[in-house]
C-alpha cells in the first residue's frame, strides 16, 4: 500500500503540468522557445520516423507551422496517469480525414522531458466506433491501490494473455468488463470468446507497468503473426477487478528515423 505525502502528489501534479504544457504550446501553438526550455538537448526519441534528440522535435514543430491551423474543440487527451518519473497520456488525434489512438509515455528528468515512447493506430474518419474506443471511465482514484493494482495486471498478463489460461479470467475481469476494440463484443463473454480464436497478442516481453490509482499502463513487445509489435494497454481497476482495457498497438517498422528502437 503507498501512502501519498504532499512531496509525491506535488511532484506529479508538476509532471502532469509539464506534460500537458508539451501537448497545449508546443505542439497546438507551435511554441518552439518552450520547447527548448522543457524538452532535455539530449532527449530520446522513441518514435520510428521522428529524429532524436531535441532537433527532431524542433524539426516536427516546423512541419506543423506548415499545416493549416485546425481549432479543435476539446481536448485530444482521454486520460492521463504519473508513475513517479513516468506520465503517460491516452489520446484521440485527428489528423485530416483520419482519426487517431495514440498512446505516448514520457520519462521526466531534472525538470524536463528526457525520453519519449509512443503507439498509434490510424483509422479512416468514417470508421464507425473509433470515438468508442477511448470512451468509459478517466478519473483517477485510489491511488494508495496503486502497487497493488499493478500486481493485479501483471499477473494478468503473465497468467492470461501469455498463457492464454481463459479459466482464470472470471478471477481477474469485472463481470462488466469492456475490452475496447473494434472486434470484440462487450462484456467478459465477448473477450473469452475474442481470445478464444486466438485473439489478441503473444506477449513476449513486459518492459514497463505504470501505474496511478485505478489506472495501469503496461507496455509490452509481442507479434501479430509474423510482424514484431509494440503494445500498449491502459487497465482500469473496480474493486481490485480489471473493469476496462484500452489498447494501442503498432508494428515495428523495417526502418526508424534514428537508432533507439521503439522501446
Amino acid at each position: 500500500m503507498l501512502f501519498l505525502t504532499p512531496k509525491i502528489m506535488e511532484n506529479i501534479n508538476q509532471h502532469k503540468e509539464l506534460i500537458l504544457s508539451f501537448y497545449k504550446e508546443v505542439i497546438a501553438n507551435r511554441n518552439t522557445e518552450l520547447a527548448k526550455e522543457i524538452i532535455a538537448e539530449d532527449y530520446i526519441q522513441h518514435n520510428p520516423t521522428l529524429k532524436t534528440g531535441i532537433s527532431g522535435i524542433l524539426e516536427a514543430i516546423a512541419f506543423l507551422k506548415q499545416l493549416p491551423d485546425k481549432k479543435v474543440s476539446q481536448s485530444p487527451i482521454k486520460r492521463i496517469i504519473c508513475d513517479q518519473n513516468f506520465v503517460a497520456t491516452h489520446l484521440l488525434v485527428e489528423m485530416g480525414n483520419t482519426k487517431e489512438l495514440v498512446i505516448d509515455l514520457f520519462r521526466i528528468q531534472g525538470g524536463k522531458i528526457q525520453e519519449h515512447w509512443d503507439a498509434i493506430e490510424s483509422y479512416p474518419g468514417e470508421t464507425e466506433r473509433v470515438d468508442n474506443l477511448v470512451d468509459g471511465p478517466s478519473e483517477i482514484r485510489d491511488q494508495y491501490l496503486t502497487q497493488e493494482n499493478k500486481r493485479i495486471v501483471l499477473d494478468f498478463i503473465q497468467m492470461v494473455w501469455a498463457k492464454k489460461n481463459l479459466s482464470l479470467l472470471s478471477d481477474f475481469l469485472h463481470p462488466t468488463f469492456i475490452y475496447h476494440h473494434t472486434d470484440v463484443k462487450a462484456g467478459l463473454s465477448g473477450f473469452q470468446q475474442f481470445l478464444a480464436q486466438a485473439g489478441g497478442i503473444n506477449v513476449q516481453t513486459i518492459h514497463r507497468v505504470i501505474g496511478e490509482g485505478n489506472f495501469v499502463l503496461t507496455q509490452l513487445e509481442g507479434s501479430d503473426g509474423e510482424r514484431r509489435t509494440v503494445h500498449y494497454q491502459l487497465y482500469h481497476l473496480e474493486g481490485s477487478k480489471i473493469s476496462d482495457c484500452w489498447t494501442v498497438s503498432q508494428e515495428f517498422p523495417d526502418k526508424m528515423a534514428h537508432s533507439n528502437g521503439m522501446i
